[in-house]
């Protein structure tokens, strides 16, 4: 690995191993009283300025299946907010255009949450009523369960959804902890789970692969995260996959390469004009056993369940730790 590929190998576990501090971080606002001041609202908007923010968001929105006032994800504050609604803005740029829709809610006296993005425009934007959620000391930008645990934390206190309690947030950010221990860098590819799916992603075209609800959201967190590990990575879902077989497996070098093949001296090998295959399916208990069943036996997939050695059990437990999985999944990926 050369060196700059170990700085951002660093720099990209660094960043996921803060997933369970920015669960914690909306742990304690919850129990430090800073939603107290939200009420049942007509209506939840949350304005997502970047990628992260959105797919926390739609993670959010898939579980609250017991929402009692519609929750919608945008980008530009709709027309109709006024003093009944919450508005709750996420992005972690301290300059971001979002900072306008803010202000205006808060003029029109909606209740407003900010996830702190630190000094700037978007900050300045936040009215005196507007509850500021801080990030973790020392976090190197937002994170996906940062998002994902204010924005759930703040529709609960709201009464919105019974989604996040404050006992149920601490219990997955103990288990998204847990999880990243078994994948610190200190661990080596034997018994470090993160690791071996890097390896086995290895010189393959990525597929992030999720079924509806909670999976697809964390194969577009897992694409992204790829991406920004340096490789070019689609997320779908399963049906789509099983529809496109025949075309993604065109072309898919197959058997076992000679052990003395030198692409240089050798040329390119008959019937390998395109890397092979490597879709990662990511699962929860619920339907591993499934995903398994439909993926387990090809060379082509791999089934990823990070959230079944968690010993809670919970909706949130699935999403969270698999979002932190992926996240130590990409960072190993990057020394590639």
């Amino acid at each position: 690995m050369t060196s700059s590929q170990h700085r951002l190998q660093e720099a990209l576990f660094f960043r996921a191993s803060g997933e369970g501090a920015a669960l914690r971080a909306a742990v304690s606002s919850v129990r430090e009283g800073l939603f107290a001041s939200l009420t049942l609202p007509r209506s939840v908007v949350v304005l997502a300025g970047d990628r992260r923010a959105a797919i926390a968001a739609r993670a959010v929105v898939s579980l609250a299946d017991d929402a009692r006032a519609p929750i919608v994800v945008a980008r530009k504050l709709p027309n109709y907010v006024g003093a009944l609604d919450l508005v709750i803005v996420a992005d972690e740029d301290p300059g971001s255009e979002l900072a306008d829709g803010l202000a205006a809610a808060d003029r029109r006296g909606a209740m407003t949450v900010l996830l702190d993005p630190g000094e700037g425009p978007l900050r300045s934007a936040a009215g005196p009523a507007t509850v500021v959620v801080p990030r973790p000391a020392m976090a190197e930008g937002a994170s996906f369960n940062g998002y994902f645990g204010v924005i759930a934390a703040a529709i609960t206190e709201a009464g919105v959804s019974a989604i996040a309690p404050a006992g149920v947030l601490e219990e997955v950010a103990e288990a998204v902890d847990t999880d990243l221990i078994a994948c610190s860098p200190q661990r080596d590819v034997t018994v470090n789970p993160a690791r071996q799916a890097a390896a086995w992603l290895s010189g393959r075209r990525m597929v992030c692969v999720g079924d509806r609800g909670i999976g697809e959201p964390v194969a577009e967190l897992a694409a992204l995260l790829l991406l920004e590990a340096g490789h070019v990575a689609h997320a779908t879902d399963s049906a789509a996959v099983v529809r496109n077989l025949g075309i993604l497996l065109a072309g898919n070098p197959s058997g076992v390469r000679d052990i003395f093949y030198d692409p240089y001296l050798d040329g390119e090998p008959e019937g390998s004009s395109v890397l092979p295959l490597g879709a990662i399916v990511i699962a929860s208990p619920a339907n591993a056993d499934l995903l398994r069943d439909r993926f387990g036996e090809t060379e082509w997939a791999r089934v990823e369940c990070p959230a079944l050695d968690a010993t809670a059990r919970h909706p949130l437990v699935d999403v969270c730790v698999s979002a932190a999985r992926v996240a130590a999944i990409a960072a190993f990926t990057s020394q590639a």
